[in-house]
C-alpha cells in the first residue's frame, strides 16, 4: 500500500519497499489506455493510486475498489459545465468556463458624473454594466451616457437611442432621439431622495472595437408611478472606446452603485 510521506535524511538507505511505498504506488502513472494499466497494477492495486489514459487523455483514480475519471473535461467553452461532486476546478477550467468576469465597480455619492476608464480592452468582446440604487438630489432628471476614451468623453452626435415603456398606471414611458450627443440609458426619476428609486442593466457589445457599439438596455424605476423601459443605443462612430460616463440631463448630483461584467469567450 501507498506509504504515505517521509522526509528523508542523509545517510537514510532506500529499499524496495520504500520506493514501492513511498515513489511507484504514489506517482501520476502513464499508460497507453485501461487494459494496459489494469494489467500492470493488478496485483499492487491501492486506493488513491493514480494513473493517466493516453487514448482517453483522461486522469483516474483508484478508489479501492475500481478505477474512475477524476474530472472530464470538454474540449471548448460551448459545452455544459461538466462538475460533478469532487471534482478539482482549476484556474485554467474557470477561465474557459466562466461567463460574466468582473472587471471593475464602485459606489458614487455626492457627485455630478461618474467617470470610468480602461474598463473595456482587448481582453473581452461584449460586456454587462449592472447600476443599482439610483437616486438624484434634484427632481425630474434623465440618467445620461457617454462613451469616452483616453480620459476624454466623446461629444459627437453619433448617438440613436430609443425606449419602450409603461408606467403602472398603464401611461406608456417611451424615449427615443437620433442624432444625439449622448444616450439615455431608460431611468428618469421624478422624486429627490435618497431612497433607490432606479435600476438598469446594459450589454454593451463592442466597445473596444473600432466599429460601431450597440447596446440594449433593461431599466425599472419609479416616474410618477413604478415604470419598466427596454431598448438601446447605437453609436455610430467607428471608434475603439476604454470607458464611460454617467451623469445627469441637468443639474444635480447622483447616487448608485455600479458594476462592470466582461462576457467570458473561453
Amino acid at each position: 500500500m501507498g506509504s504515505g510521506f517521509k522526509d528523508w535524511a542523509a545517510g537514510d538507505v532506500l529499499t524496495a519497499a520504500d520506493v514501492d511505498g513511498y515513489l511507484m504506488r504514489q506517482t501520476a502513472m502513464t499508460f497507453a489506455d485501461a487494459s494496459a494499466r489494469d494489467t500492470a497494477l493488478s496485483g499492487v492495486l491501492d486506493e488513491g493510486m493514480v494513473a493517466y489514459l493516453e487514448d482517453t487523455d483522461r486522469f483516474t483514480f483508484y478508489t479501492g475498489s475500481a478505477w474512475v475519471d477524476i474530472a472530464q473535461i470538454p474540449a471548448g467553452p460551448t459545452a455544459a459545465y461538466p462538475w460533478s461532486a469532487g471534482d478539482v476546478i482549476t484556474a485554467a477550467d474557470l477561465n474557459a468556463y466562466a461567463g460574466l468576469v468582473y472587471i471593475t465597480g464602485g459606489t458614487v455619492s455626492g457627485s455630478t458624473t461618474l467617470s470610468v476608464d480602461n474598463c473595456f480592452t482587448s481582453q473581452f468582446v461584449n460586456y454587462r454594466i449592472v447600476f443599482g440604487g439610483m437616486s438624484t438630489s434634484v427632481v425630474s432628471r434623465a440618467f445620461r451616457l457617454r462613451l469616452r476614451a483616453s480620459g476624454t468623453d466623446d461629444t459627437s452626435s453619433n448617438f440613436d437611442y430609443a425606449f419602450r415603456g409603461i408606467r403602472a398606471s398603464g401611461v406608456a414611458a417611451d424615449t427615443n432621439l437620433v442624432g444625439a450627443s449622448f444616450t439615455e440609458i431608460g431611468v428618469f426619476l421624478d422624486t429627490a431622495t435618497n431612497v433607490q428609486l432606479g435600476s438598469c442593466s446594459m450589454d454593451v457589445y463592442g466597445p473596444a472595437v473600432a466599429d460601431r457599439t450597440f447596446a440594449t438596455i433593461n431599466a425599472i424605476g419609479h416616474e410618477t408611478n413604478m415604470f419598466t423601459r427596454s431598448g438601446g443605443f447605437t453609436h455610430f462612430a467607428n471608434t475603439a472606446y476604454d470607458g464611460f460616463t454617467i451623469y445627469l440631463n441637468s443639474t444635480g448630483n447622483i447616487q448608485f452603485n455600479w458594476r462592470v461584467y466582461g462576457y467570458n469567450d473561453g
